[in-house]
């Protein structure tokens, strides 16, 4: 994902299975998507969830998923 960022995509979106490997071992099947960062276009955000995600919404996904947890 990284070497596809440095490649000048402005956003990824995958699919990816977490593993745990020390017992007890688990597997979830995740979405990973990255979004330029707010304020350094030259640097990206990462978020993980088991939503679905689609590469032209992962920008507005991204603005939502940075809100969570903030008071108002």
């Amino acid at each position: 994902m990284k070497d596809r960022l440095s490649a000048g995509a402005k956003t990824v979106v995958d699919a990816y299975q977490m593993q745990r490997k020390r017992p007890p071992t688990a597997s979830t099947d995740v979405n990973v998507f990255a979004g330029p960062h707010r304020t350094n276009e030259d640097e990206h955000v990462w978020f993980v969830t088991d939503l679905d995600v689609e590469r032209e919404t992962a920008r507005a996904d991204a603005a939502v998923f940075r809100r969570r947890g903030v008071e108002r």
